[in-house]
């Protein structure tokens, strides 16, 4: 049987007041007086104490006076429903679940007229309560979790055979309250475990059990790396001193394979942080180049992984021929530079040993004390990787004496973020940006505003029109957040159906446009003159879309009712065909629909990796570019086209479209179920010292 409680509680039902109503005849003036009376009992109540869980009782009340009932203010747990009325009537006292060990009670005041009564209500406590019913998506390293538990008596608690992974202590106890800790073990599996400990007193007759459940998520796996911030340096032959950053979340180990190389440290451990490793090496004292080689690995259980820097150092320059400078250092571009020869006591000749670089001026010369500038023609490097080659300068009949000049060429500056910011995939704030900062790299530039979608794709809407859903139905799940990046994806549908505007549709996709100044909710930034705007952007390459990041003048909204393409069109980036990229204006007499827009195309590497498409809106013209390379400029007037809608005070919004079909009308070459995807990585907004910044009122969202 159910062990009874040491300390029953009573309902103590106060005095059930008992008032007589007492009429008595005036003989003078006939009237009848009338006296107040009170009385109240109450309802099916016998055995003088309320469950602990959602209790009740009526009171009947007798009167022929207002009455009222009350409680103490801060007894949350008890309500009274009526409180108040007038003459005869029922009232209910209703008492929360008590979750709390030992019984509980609360005095109720009732009130009528000039009389004044009062009950107790006592509610039966629990046996035994923790302060903590579960514990869920706990993380899958090895954790402590504590609690608290408080017991009228003796207590036990139990777990299943299957959950030696949980751990209590202490596992009972005597009565009163008590701090337990419970350990769980490192979730060794790929699946969340799940599982229960159950507590009740100690006695045999004990029924109340309390359950405390705990789910545990598999732990993280961390794929090991182990990375090098860049892979090789050409140096010259003295000795001297590299410095190397590494990013590992391992134990590593380093070696070189050229004696009196020095390596400081030449071992770690994991880290958050970049570590630099300082490689001492000699010189090279022969004439021929060499390559140091610098292995980094694993310590156990991670030998495989493994990266490499390699130090060129060139040789010794040969005594016969001396030049100003071993190394040349150039960009990405197509370009002739200078080797200066100072002076040579032997015949001599420039032989490129790389295609790349072909000399075209002062190939070969005599013997001379008087300096001479060889020229050489730098082929575009189109590529992502920075590319290196050599230009020797050999005595005429004896090639094996030589000096060699290293050429180092960089990257295209179209093809270079980093001319834009040092790190482009760090967030704005990483790089401290924020409300007037200047610009890192573009001059008479101050940040505004920026989207870096680190978490949703607030301040746009859905841009659910004819035109930007094209050949496709719209749906919302296409446009995904996650990772500090927005992707909109195109899916090809099983079967083809028809879109909300009645046209055949294949594809389900999104497109977003930012919010006008007439629509609800948060309101990033209404692009206007004097405006820089950069966009950081890669397409999964997929063919047969004209992929846009566009912006069209808001002056059709707001009640001047000027059309496309009088409000004017600026499309930022368009891709209609596969690594390339189009900058087009379009306005009431230069637009497609005359068919002479003001547009430029430039043919990119790759398409599929990221790059900075920007714009500036200036008072006069409108510059735009890709990373570190300009390619397009139109200046107000030029050709006649004085059409300039930018300034118009209703500013533009900014679009963003798959363009399913393209220009060319060619349809994505997609199975059922594939996606493709444009990304943005960022938007980021700049204003020069022309900028009215009042033209923003009411776009003041912040999104970075």
């Amino acid at each position: 049987m159910k062990l009874r409680l040491p300390f029953k509680l009573i309902i103590c039902l106060g005095i059930s007041g008992a008032f007589f109503l007492a009429c008595s005849s005036d003989d003078e003036d006939s009237e009848v007086s009338r006296e107040p009376f009170f009385n109240f009992s109450t309802r099916y109540f016998d055995e003088g104490i309320l469950k602990n869980e959602t209790d009740s009782i009526k009171i009947d009340i007798e009167t022929n006076s207002y009455w009222n009932i009350e409680k103490e203010s801060d007894l949350d747990w008890v309500s009274i429903q009526p409180s108040k009325g007038t003459g005869s009537g029922e009232s209910t006292i209703q008492v929360k679940d008590n979750k709390t060990v030992g019984d509980r009670s609360a005095w109720i005041y009732l009130n009528a007229f000039e009389f004044k009564d009062s009950i107790e209500v006592k509610q039966r406590g629990r046996e035994l309560s923790i302060s903590k019913e579960a514990f869920t998506d706990v993380n899958g390293e090895a954790t402590d979790l504590e609690f608290t538990l408080e017991a009228i008596e003796k207590w036990v608690s139990n777990k299943g055979d299957n959950a030696d992974w949980l751990t209590l202590d202490p596992k009972s106890g005597d009565a009163g309250e008590h701090e337990i800790k419970l350990s769980l073990k490192e979730n060794p599996t790929d699946t969340t475990r799940m599982d229960s400990i159950s507590f009740m007193l100690a006695n045999q007759n004990a029924i109340e059990k309390v359950w405390l459940h705990v789910s545990q998520n598999a732990k993280e796996k961390v794929e090991p790396k182990l990375t090098l911030e860049s892979s090789q340096k050409t140096v010259e032959a003295i000795k001297g001193s590299v410095e190397l950053s590494l990013t590992t979340n391992i134990d590593w180990q380093a070696t070189s394979d050229i004696d009196g190389v020095t390596l400081t440290p030449n071992e770690g451990t994991k880290s958050d942080e970049v570590q630099k490793i300082t490689v001492e090496y000699p010189a090279n004292t022969t004439t021929e180049k060499r390559n140091i080689e610098i292995s980094f690995s694993g310590k156990e259980p991670n030998e495989e992984v493994t990266a490499t820097y390699t130090i060129e150092q060139l040789g010794q320059t040969a005594s016969e021929i001396a030049v100003k400078n071993n190394i040349v250092e150039i960009d990405g571009k197509n370009q002739v530079f200078e080797i200066e020869l100072t002076s040579s006591n032997v015949d001599w000749k420039a032989v490129s040993k790389d295609s790349r670089f072909t000399v075209i001026e002062n190939e070969s010369g005599m013997a001379t004390v008087t300096p001479v500038l060889i020229k050489v023609n730098a082929t575009e490097n189109m590529s992502f990787e920075s590319v290196s080659g050599a230009i020797e300068i050999q005595k005429a009949d004896d090639p094996e004496v030589k000096t060699e000049v290293a050429i180092k060429q960089g990257l295209h500056p179209m093809n270079d973020e980093s001319l834009v910011y040092t790190t482009p995939s760090q967030t704005a704030s990483q790089i401290g940006l924020d409300r007037g900062v200047a610009h890192p790299s573009q001059e008479n530039w101050e940040f505004w505003n920026a989207h870096e979608f680190t978490d949703n794709a607030t301040g746009f809407w859905n841009f659910n029109t004819k035109g930007g859903i094209e050949n496709a139905v719209f749906n919302g799940d296409m446009k995904v957040v996650k990772d500090g990046t927005l992707k909109i994806k195109t899916r090809k549908l099983a079967s083809p159906t028809t879109n909300i505007h009645g046209d055949a549709a294949e594809y389900e996709t999104a497109s977003l446009y930012s919010k006008r100044h007439h629509q609800g909710g948060v309101k990033w930034v209404k692009f206007t003159t004097s405006m820089r705007v950069e966009v950081r952007y890669k397409s999964s390459g997929h063919q047969g879309f004209n992929e846009a990041l566009w912006f069209m003048g808001q002056s059709n909204f707001d009640g001047q009712g000027i059309p496309w393409p009088d409000s004017g069109e600026i499309d930022l980036m368009e891709s209609p065909f596969k690594n390339q990229a189009h900058f087009s204006l379009h306005t009431e007499n230069f637009s497609a629909k005359t068919g002479n827009a003001e547009t430029a195309s430039i043919n990119i590497p790759d398409e599929t990796k990221w790059n900075i498409f920007w714009v500036e809106i200036l008072e006069d013209r409108i510059i735009g570019g890709i990373n570190g390379f300009q390619y397009f400029e139109h200046i107000k007037g030029e050709g006649g086209n004085n059409d300039w809608p930018w300034d118009n005070p209703a500013g533009m919004m900014m679009i963003i479209t798959p363009g399913i079909g393209g220009w060319s009308g060619e349809m994505p070459n997609m199975s059922a179920g594939e996606e493709a995807f444009m990304e943005l990585d960022w938007i980021r907004v700049y204003t020069n010292d022309k900028f009215d910044a009042s033209s923003q009122t009411g776009h003041d969202g912040k999104f970075y």
